[in-house]
């Protein structure tokens, strides 16, 4: 239970950043919340570390990194529409370039249990983008998972899943998140969370990935990321070993003529023509707000604006590999930030993670 739940902590944790009232609404106590977010991550850390021996990244404890090659479109050029190119052309998307990019595949649980277990997969970018598209230190990183939403829907719900496990999920614990009216919530996370994970039925370079939290684009746009995989990548069936998801990306870098690839697509938030599950209209607020409210593509597509090339024998060391973090927050700039509650704790709960052990 600890693992699992320290999946769903490390993604918050810090004070509430100035927020864009086009898309976000402060909650009432998240300065409070947040800090207890904080509270727990260190809490469910410390668990982990004493059970294995080793302090781990909060989440996504296991994977394996390789190179690869980001290609931004000129979308100017491209068959989408012209509103929506000129809606997508902004900051790092608004000129055609090829980025370098180190490419991090993992499992969500927060140790390193066999890939024979369900989880979620998750894929990491750090691009190399030249500081006039990017920032200072020149450099995105992007957060990715093979489940199309959050398991919560915001930083006050997963403040009270992590008094509920401090508090060592007794009666009364789960009496004060009834009094508090979270109770459901809570249920409800945890539903999603055990429905998102899954038996590793094919490799980490056949699965689709999205950013689950929205970003803005602009100031007048929310979206959110994906990355599908290319049809023809190629991959070999997933063994029984409890390292059969990165041994077999290392075959397929090492071994296979041709590499794998992944379109790059961002959706936009889209209100009117949008609905929730039960048909009905939601603000913007709301869409945002709620990381557990899934945008429905049929209604908002994804637009193709790049592709994400694998490359050759390019697998990083274990320590290389483990002594990176990513921070979609920091490594970021203002055209792209991230919106909601789920991301504006983000950074500080990433960063207690990286501190525990001592990771750039």
């Amino acid at each position: 239970m600890l693992s699992g739940l320290l999946f769903l902590a490390i993604s918050l944790g810090a004070n509430a950043n100035e927020i864009n009232p086009r898309f976000e609404r402060l909650l009432p106590t998240e300065a409070q919340d947040i800090e207890y977010i904080k509270q727990g991550i260190g809490f469910l850390q410390a668990a982990e570390a004493k059970r294995g021996g080793e302090v781990l990244r909060g989440t996504h404890a296991k994977g394996i990194c390789v190179k690869g090659n980001l290609e931004i479109f000129d979308l100017n050029q491209s068959s989408l529409p012209p509103e929506i190119a000129a809606n997508l052309s902004r900051g790092m998307f608004s000129q055609a370039g090829k980025y370098n990019t180190i490419v991090r595949f993992a499992n969500a649980d927060g140790k390193k249990a066999s890939d024979q277990e369900p989880d979620v997969r998750a894929i990491s970018l750090a691009v190399d983008v030249p500081p006039y598209l990017s920032n200072a230190q020149g450099r995105m990183d992007f957060a990715m998972n093979d489940a199309t939403t959050f398991p919560i829907n915001d930083a006050h719900v997963f403040a009270e899943i992590m008094r509920f496990v401090m508090d060592g999920a007794g009666v009364e614990a789960i009496a004060k998140a009834a009094w508090r009216g979270t109770i459901l919530e809570i249920k409800n996370a945890n539903d999603l969370g055990n429905k998102q994970k899954h038996l590793p039925t094919m490799s980490y370079q056949r699965l689709d990935y999205w950013s689950d939290v929205p970003f803005q684009l602009g100031e007048f746009q929310a979206v959110k990321y994906e990355l599908k995989h290319c049809s023809s990548n190629p991959a070999f069936s997933i063994g029984s070993s409890e390292n059969a998801l990165s041994e077999e990306l290392r075959r397929h870098v090492n071994s296979s003529e041709d590499m794998s690839c992944f379109d790059f697509g961002i959706q936009i938030l889209d209100v009117d023509k949008m609905r929730d599950p039960n048909g009905k209209p939601r603000s913007a607020q709301d869409w945002v707000e709620n990381a557990a409210l899934e945008w429905p593509a049929d209604q908002s597509p994804f637009y193709p604006v790049g592709r994400l090339t694998l490359v050759r024998n390019s697998e990083l060391p274990a320590a290389e590999c483990e002594a990176r973090k990513i921070d979609v927050n920091k490594n970021n700039n203002a055209i792209h930030k991230g919106l909601g509650s789920i991301n504006r704790g983000r950074t500080a709960g990433e960063a207690v993670s990286a501190d525990g052990r001592n990771a750039k």
